[in-house]
């Protein structure tokens, strides 16, 4: 039992170092508008645009239904 704590507290030590780093992935700067949720901003952004089309065609077919039924 004694053995297991020993081995899973070296594994721990080792695991939060900082010089155990072997990823070669660097942080890329972000720009000025850019962020991690860009794409899914930009589709909800379109979505309303397409909400707001709509709703202009929506409201124009009512309004010639109304004249129609003058």
């Amino acid at each position: 039992m004694i053995r297991v704590m020993i081995i899973g507290a070296a594994l721990l030590l080792s695991a939060c170092s900082e010089s155990g780093d072997t990823t070669d992935s660097k942080a890329e700067p972000v720009t000025e508008g850019e962020h991690v949720w860009k794409t899914q901003t930009d589709q909800i952004d379109r979505a309303r645009d397409v909400e707001n089309m709509l709703q202009e065609s929506n409201a124009q077919q009512q309004q010639a239904i109304d004249e129609q039924a003058r």
